[in-house]
């Protein structure tokens, strides 16, 4: 294994990032344009500003022209106790109801995430509906 340079990784370019990041802070980008109001009034926790931020990037990625061939994988690399699973569950929400996805896949080492999320979803009387 190479050894790296201490800090090395925070100077590594992310050009998609930094091209999303100029577009969204661009006059031309009007992130009021939709109302996701639909997002607060289903999720439990009112999301961070690093959440929504996180939301946005997703969102910027499916306006795109090519966001079919270019942004049909995405991921979100975020600290333990940052809200994983609410972003996870605002994303759902937002590619349902506005990119009308209807299938999803989960990948983790338990099935507990699966289980809450398919709870959440499919028992309107769950005790853990909405939670996280």
């Amino acid at each position: 294994m190479a050894k790296t340079q201490k800090g090395s990784a925070r100077n590594k370019p992310f050009p998609t990032l930094e091209k999303a990041r100029n577009s969204i802070n661009s006059l031309f980008f009007d992130n009021d344009k939709h109302d996701f109001a639909y997002l607060k009034d289903n999720l439990k926790h009112k999301l961070r500003r690093y959440q929504e931020s996180a939301l946005l990037y997703l969102y910027w990625s499916q306006i795109q022209d090519n966001a079919d061939e270019q942004y049909n994988q995405l991921l979100f690399n975020m600290a333990t106790g940052s809200g994983k699973t609410d972003v996870m569950a605002a994303a759902i929400l937002y590619l349902y109801h506005e990119q009308g996805f209807k299938n999803f896949i989960f990948i983790s080492n338990t099935t507990a995430v699966v289980d809450k999320t398919q709870e959440n979803f499919f028992n309107s009387s769950s005790s853990t509906r909405g939670a996280s």
